[in-house]
């Protein structure tokens, strides 16, 4: 489990950007970071409200490209 608040300066969140860079970045399944041989991408992810809190669930999935 992890818990990310990235901020923009004193006013904004990453959350303020939700539709224009959080969703796709997160729903995109051609979207993948790769570091040498392995590649990261999340799996399942929803949107869900978590004590009336905006939250993305879902699964970090690490996979070894040579075998992709």
């Amino acid at each position: 489990m992890a818990n990310l608040i990235c901020r923009f300066g004193e006013k904004k969140v990453l959350l303020d950007m939700l539709n224009e860079i959080v969703l796709p970045a997160f729903l995109d399944s051609m979207l993948r970071r790769r570091y040498e041989d392995t590649s990261y991408l999340f799996y399942d992810v929803k949107l869900v409200l978590l004590d009336d809190n905006k939250t993305v669930l879902g699964v970090v999935v690490k996979s070894i490209l040579s075998i992709l």
